[in-house]
């Protein structure tokens, strides 16, 4: 994601992880181009009921040094030297993204796996001084372009796009329509992408039934997957019953939009 020396031996490491997934039948891997990773914060901020939920605060964020930051726990950039952390801008990120993408993707289509980016989250840039590039519609449709190819797509994190305030149900079909996404993280938040928190999936900013209607009405036939739930009373590390709460309520859903 960098650039830095290295990358070549990388992307043959990521040749052959694709061919390996491609053999055990494994048919799609997410991923995404976040060299400074998630990035919230607050990770106890009361939600409903009192559950606690992440928050991100761009007014805080700016505060934050280069490389540094509010990071998802357990990022480490001790592999990165004091000399490669400095500022890159977009035409860098992109031209780094461009080189590996090019490289990949005529491998994964070899192995038969598809490739799903996920958006950066949040989709807001820069922070900690290095650009965050998949950031809006535009930046997909840009990487779709880029490689043509049925195996390079969308890992579609409905939270994200929410944050970015673009309208979440004419994106779903734009994409959707052109069979580029090829799992879901199912999800919503409140606010704008300068500000906002994760919510249970019942009460964030996207009617989540008319999403799943426009998944359905798109002909996506992929995965749904809940994600950033609020945890909840005596919940478990991973949040299992914060997990469950959406699971159940995504199975409603599907079984509504099924049944009309």
């Amino acid at each position: 994601m960098l650039g830095l020396e290295g990358r070549d031996e990388q992307i043959e490491n990521w040749h052959k992880s694709l061919r390996t997934m491609g053999a055990a039948g494994i048919p799609v891997l997410g991923y995404n181009f976040m060299p400074l990773g998630v990035w919230r914060t607050s990770w106890h901020t009361p939600g409903r009921g009192g559950a606690p939920v992440t928050c991100f605060n761009m007014e805080m964020a700016r505060k934050a040094p280069l490389f540094a930051g509010p990071f998802f726990p357990g990022i480490d950039f001790s592999m990165v030297p004091e000399a490669n952390r400095r500022p890159i801008d977009d035409g860098e990120m992109w031209a780094n993204f461009e080189y590996f993408i090019k490289a990949v993707i005529p491998v994964a289509e070899e192995a038969g796996v598809k490739m799903g980016i996920h958006p950066d989250d949040p989709p807001i840039s820069p922070l900690g001084g290095v650009a965050r590039i998949m950031r809006s519609p535009e930046a997909f449709k840009r990487v779709i372009k880029t490689v043509p190819s049925d195996y390079n797509g969308l890992e579609f994190c409905q939270g994200c796009f929410s944050e970015m305030g673009v309208d979440v149900l004419e994106t779903i079909r734009y994409f959707a329509g052109r069979k580029k996404i090829f799992y879901v993280h199912f999800r919503d938040v409140c606010g704008t992408v300068e500000d906002f928190c994760e919510t249970f999936i019942d009460e964030g900013q996207v009617n989540m039934f008319e999403a799943m209607k426009a998944f359905k009405q798109s002909g996506f036939d992929g995965v749904l997957i809940d994600d950033h739930t609020p945890r909840v009373v005596n919940d478990t590390a991973w949040g299992h019953r914060g997990r469950a709460y959406a699971m159940g309520y995504m199975k409603a859903l599907i079984q509504m939009v099924n049944s009309l």
